[in-house]
């Protein structure tokens, strides 16, 4: 089974915890323990949308959860663009 991925910036990292993603208490750790949480804090909309699609393309997982200063919905986005393939 493929895991949940997590992409994003400073607050889905876990930025102001302690450990930050290795933390229990930041959201993606609170919805799963079988997670990719590839954040990283400064990110662009740009840097995020493709490390996404890179975790799709390469098969490491197929649930993209994504949280922004400037929300879009990236897993519909990446599902259509993949779907035209």
């Amino acid at each position: 089974m493929n895991k949940i991925y997590f992409g994003g910036c400073s607050i889905t990292e876990g930025d102001g915890f302690v450990g930050k993603k290795d933390n229990c208490q930041i959201y993606p750790n609170l919805l799963s323990s079988d997670i990719i949480n590839d954040s990283e804090g400064g990110s662009s909309n740009l840097k995020i949308f493709t490390k996404g699609s890179t975790a799709i393309i390469d098969n490491l997982a197929s649930v993209i959860l994504y949280n922004g200063a400037h929300c879009i919905d990236i897993g519909y986005i990446l599902h259509q663009i993949l779907a035209s393939i």
